[in-house]
């Protein structure tokens, strides 16, 4: 058991003894004999270094008989807060990937994003490395193939929310190929590529049972209205598809080498000229329904 040389304090712990020591009478060596009256318990006789700390003690201290017991729980107490401070500097675990942050906000915010795969596997061919230093190196170099989660070392994979699909299997030819033989179907067409690909399972966010069309938002399943929600893939599709052509458009009339098609292409893609052809903006409607209704992956 150890003492302290000041007081009557007594503990198993070095560092409760110094903690003691630090707390009570860090001061004592450089105080004359009236200060030390002044921080002076009267029920106990105990000296401490600060009248802070005097006056914590008095409001425990009762008598003589009490105080050695108050003293040593109030050590105590100061001990088990420190450790429950160090404890809880990282508690916030995100249970996809194991990933650990010391506020719950941005576990939140990382939450969003997750997909539950390791931190050392490439987010692009799921290929996964011993350091971070490796996979850095990996990513730079650019030239991998693209690969669904559930090639990753993951228990399973998770599936992306509606709005954070992947879309970095798409190459320029798939794009070229669907500009070119799809008509007026380019909308459709490229909403069966990114949620119903059979080999990109984790952007299966869009299903239809017997009680309607479920979409995956924010982790979880909510029913949405067909007729709206199809209109809504329409828009932010046809936003998507536009920005790709138009910071593509020297590529694509190469690879195109038709004026005609090249514009009837750019026309299929303006979503407000789109809806101002109502038959074919009907149409399209349609087909993203049956997309939707048929649950059939390519």
């Amino acid at each position: 058991m150890l003492k302290c040389q000041y007081c009557d304090y007594t503990s198993k712990r070095t560092y409760n003894l110094n903690r003691h020591i630090k707390l009570t009478h860090q001061n004592i060596n450089n105080i004359n004999d009236n200060n030390i009256i002044d921080y002076k318990c009267i029920n106990c006789d105990k000296i401490f270094a600060s009248d802070y700390y005097l006056k914590i003690h008095m409001s425990l201290c009762k008598n003589a008989i009490q105080c050695e017991e108050n003293v040593h729980l109030f050590e105590e107490n100061v001990h088990l807060f420190e450790e429950n401070v160090i404890q809880n500097q990282i508690i916030f675990n995100c249970l996809k990937c194991g990933k650990q942050y010391k506020t719950k906000k941005y576990l939140i915010e990382h939450e969003e994003k997750c997909i539950g795969l390791n931190i050392l596997s490439c987010p692009k061919c799921m290929k996964t490395f011993s350091s971070r230093s490796s996979k850095s190196n990996h990513i730079k170099k650019n030239n991998c193939k693209p690969r669904s989660i559930i090639n990753a070392i993951t228990n399973n994979y998770i599936i992306n929310n509606y709005e954070n699909e992947r879309n970095d299997y798409i190459t320029f030819n798939d794009m070229i190929e669907i500009f070119k033989n799809s008509g007026n179907y380019i909308i459709p067409k490229y909403i069966k590529l990114i949620h119903y690909n059979r080999e990109f399972p984790e952007n299966h966010n869009i299903k239809y049972t017997n009680d309607g069309c479920l979409v995956k938002v924010n982790n979880e399943w909510i029913y949405k209205d067909i007729n709206d929600f199809s209109e809504t893939l329409l828009n932010r599709n046809a936003t998507e598809l536009k920005k790709y052509f138009d910071n593509k458009k020297r590529e694509i009339d190469i690879a195109i080498k038709e004026v005609e098609l090249f514009e009837f292409i750019n026309s299929r893609l303006n979503y407000l000229d789109l809806k101002l052809n109502k038959n074919l903006f009907k149409s399209l409607k349609k087909e993203i329904k049956n997309i939707i209704k048929s649950n059939i992956y390519i």
